[in-house]
């Protein structure tokens, strides 16, 4: 639903991770049941010491017991059978088959999470202008070059834990890319432009930190391309 429901998303956006939610995702909402399994493993385990044998509760304690041990340990190898998290290792194999981006003497930098937005009217300022996502997206800055990637994640059953598959989207050079802020308004918060020679993207990351991080590197970087270049 997050994916494909743009409602959808935008109400995660307003409501995960606040007040209302007890500063739970909505993930992190799903896990509490499973979360609970361990905490009626031991009330059941405290009140099975404080049960006599011969209570005529004990044959319901232990079978209840039982039970919940056995759920659980049936949880417990779902998150061992759990894949692990692949992010670089898929990247890496996408950037190897891309032939501009298979040159060598590559460093990846940084990476940065966003999410990719789009304006319904281009020709009002950026003040007034309102935006709607269309994607998640990643962002790997390497010393000559900054992939993007369109990123799709996929949750873990019964696990914090998830992995994302990423689609080359583009890339561009240092030398010719151009990057600006976009101020913070009612519309749109930590957003930024990334102009390249034949288009730009805009987009933007969960918190103000990260955006000033990753343009800082970003900057960095483009100054130091620039440099060789000349």
């Amino acid at each position: 639903c997050r994916e494909t429901k743009p409602a959808f998303r935008a109400f995660l956006k307003r409501v995960d991770r606040t007040l209302a939610t007890h500063m739970l995702s909505l993930q992190e909402l799903l896990l509490c049941p499973v979360w609970r399994i361990q905490e009626y493993v031991t009330l059941l385990q405290a009140l099975s010491l404080h049960t006599h044998t011969g209570h005529p509760d004990h044959t319901h304690l232990s079978s209840a017991l039982s039970t919940l041990l056995r759920y659980r340990a049936f949880i417990q190898k779902l998150k061992r059978n759990s894949e692990r998290d692949r992010l670089m290792e898929e990247t890496q194999q996408m950037i190897q088959g891309c032939p501009n981006l298979s040159e060598g003497n590559r460093q990846l930098i940084i990476t940065q999470d966003a999410a990719l937005l789009r304006s319904p009217d281009e020709q009002i300022p950026d003040s007034l202008r309102t935006y709607e996502q269309v994607s998640d997206v990643g962002l790997f800055l390497f010393n000559d070059a900054l992939v993007l990637t369109r990123r799709n994640v996929h949750h873990t059953p019964f696990a914090l834990c998830h992995r994302s598959t990423h689609t080359f989207l583009a890339s561009v050079a240092l030398t010719s890319l151009a990057v600006r802020e976009i101020t913070h308004t009612r519309y749109v918060c930590h957003a930024f432009v990334l102009e390249g020679p034949c288009r730009s993207w805009v987009c933007a990351t969960e918190r103000a930190e990260e955006r000033d991080h990753f343009l800082s590197v970003l900057r960095s970087a483009i100054n130091s391309a620039l440099t060789e270049h000349q």
